[in-house]
């Protein structure tokens, strides 16, 4: 499964594209959300994983623009465990679901188990 990871923290990356690798995806990360619409453009994943706060373009916009564009696959949005507000905005901005900071190999193994089931 291929998997575009866009943070503007190099550390949440680094962590991220770990798990994910160690998890069998092949894994694109992108340090925000401009190069992330780029990416999604030229060389569209199976899966977008992306940070809610980020300078250039936030994760909501983002999320906007990645369907508005005809992305159609799962987008997971990394928010705080206490954020509901931002739970909310993902989902009605067109993600699939939240993914808590920090990244947590056993939520993203569920999450990658339930596509695979067709979840």
């Amino acid at each position: 499964m291929r998997v575009l990871v866009a943070d503007d923290d190099a550390i949440s990356r680094r962590v991220a594209t770990k798990i994910l690798s160690d998890l069998g995806c092949e894994v694109t990360a992108v340090d925000g959300g401009l190069p992330a619409l780029e990416a999604l453009t030229l060389d569209p994943p199976d899966v977008l994983v992306t940070d809610w706060v980020m300078p250039d373009l936030g994760g909501e916009d983002l999320i906007r623009m990645a369907r508005a564009q005809g992305f159609s696959g799962p987008i997971w949005f990394a928010c705080p465990r206490e954020g509901e507000e931002n739970r909310e905005a993902g989902l009605a901005a067109g993600a699939d679901a939240p993914v808590h900071k920090p990244f947590d190999r056993d939520e993203l193994a569920r999450l990658l188990a339930d596509l695979a089931k067709g979840g």
